[in-house]
């Protein structure tokens, strides 16, 4: 039997901010785990397209920019040896520096937890300040926080996290209710019947059992309703698919044994993706924290973003109709982050959680402290996420990186500021103020 969490979540000690939902008492600091698993409402879709188990897909070192000093950084490696866990100490180390020297704000730097799945260490070779735990990444984030009386930021919070964290609440908890909607929120079909139920504008979505009733002068794109990320996504490489493309490629993923159970088809808008990120507070108007354009590849995965004073205020008056009527829906009983996907102002779709462009959010959270350490000149007038840059480890080693990062913000005024550095991937890159064609950006990856 799994033990109770050290708190009661039906007091104070629930917290909603910019990063979403935490529980527990952040005086002794948090435990911070960004498991990118827990995104996927049907898990097994991971497994199908990717042919790799939820747990391995997880990673965590994202999450870094996230932390604080006294926080608990998790991260997972599916094989730990004195090697891989020497080069993650220095990727979260190196970090650490560079947001010290450029912005003055302190990450975590000697206080972490490795998740793992096969380990070859000994316990004598472990490091200082290192954890060794073999589970998954959300797994461990919640014991740690019942071993540490850590508060715990639950950065997807559904049922499933409450299943899995032996939480126990009363039937009738406005908690349950929350995470209810969270995970009806998670499922891309159950999302997009409320908002048509609402009148909430949209493209023209029909949902598994509806294809004879398809337009065929129609451009479509198939989504898993489980789905996230782009996975499992067929939009004809960016161009929107014919109903017979979309009637091909359902036969293709029986063929395949790749059907999802539940998918929807949804009208193709050819137009800019652009999102917005929501705060949800109970007993409170919603907050718009920010609006940022976004870069979707042909498999309609986000892959970098850009947030600028102008396009907030340009799409602001939209965005904040659209977030006045979703408040009204009475069966919305939601508290945390909500991002919202459009093209032409239309939903395309809901996201419950934190997400790929929550590091924009984050940065103007603390642009008050940056700007008190590197003087009251300083404005975030613009931000860029690429989200898929491969970092050499003998950068990371061999100190270039810093000395690159340093160099350009002294040549361009342009802070580059690692989400995390992935020691096993590629890594989120910010770039802030990259105003002249990303001119500072491109003159970053030419030097990697």
């Amino acid at each position: 039997m799994s033990t109770l969490l050290p708190w009661n979540i039906e007091t104070e000690l629930v917290k909603i901010s910019h990063l979403g939902v935490t529980i527990g008492n952040e005086q002794k600091g948090r435990i911070i785990a960004l498991p990118t698993s827990e995104v996927f409402h049907n898990q097994e879709l991971i497994s199908s397209f990717l042919n790799v188990l939820p747990a391995n897909l997880d990673n965590g070192f994202q999450a870094h920019l996230y932390t604080t000093p006294s926080d608990s950084l998790v991260v997972y490696l599916h094989r730990v040896n004195d090697f891989l866990i020497e080069h993650a100490l220095n990727c979260l180390k190196v970090n650490a520096e560079i947001w010290r020297t450029l912005t003055g704000i302190q990450l975590a730097s000697n206080n972490f937890v490795i998740a793992f799945h096969q380990k070859s260490v000994s316990a004598a070779q472990i490091p200082p300040g290192i954890h060794l735990c073999q589970g998954s990444l959300l797994q461990v984030a919640i014991n740690k926080a019942k071993e540490t009386g850590k508060a715990l930021v639950a950065f997807v919070f559904n049922e499933q996290f409450l299943q899995k964290s032996g939480i126990r609440l009363p039937k009738n908890s406005l908690i349950r209710d929350y995470s209810k909607t969270t995970t009806l929120l998670m499922d891309k079909n159950s999302s997009i019947k409320l908002l048509q139920k609402n009148g909430v504008p949209l493209p023209v979505t029909y949902f598994s059992p509806e294809i004879k009733k398809m337009d065929k002068t129609l451009k479509f794109v198939f989504k898993p309703s489980g789905g996230a990320a782009g996975l499992g996504v067929y939009l004809n490489e960016g161009k929107g698919a014919s109903l017979h493309e979309i009637l091909l490629h359902i036969c293709y993923l029986k063929k395949n044994h790749l059907l999802p159970d539940n998918y929807q088809i949804q009208e193709f808008l050819p137009g800019p993706v652009y999102g917005a990120l929501i705060l949800f507070r109970p007993g409170k108007q919603p907050e718009i924290l920010q609006i940022h354009d976004q870069v979707i590849n042909p498999k309609n995965k986000f892959i970098a973003g850009s947030w600028s004073r102008k396009t907030q205020s340009q799409k602001y008056n939209e965005v904040e109709k659209l977030v006045k009527q979703i408040a009204t829906i009475k069966e919305l009983k939601f508290i945390g982050l909500m991002g919202i996907d459009l093209i032409d102002d239309k939903v395309i779709e809901i996201n419950p959680r934190l997400t790929a462009s929550s590091p924009i959010s984050h940065l103007l959270h603390h642009e008050n402290a940056i700007k008190d350490f590197l003087g009251l000149n300083f404005e975030i007038k613009r931000i860029d996420i690429n989200t898929g840059i491969s970092i050499p480890q003998e950068m990371i080693l061999s100190g270039r990186l810093k000395h690159t990062i340093f160099r350009i913000w002294k040549e361009h005024n342009v802070l580059i500021l690692p989400q995390g550095l992935n020691p096993a991937g590629n890594s989120r890159i910010l770039f802030i103020n990259d105003y002249s064609q990303n001119r500072a950006q491109q003159k970053f990856l030419k030097a990697i």
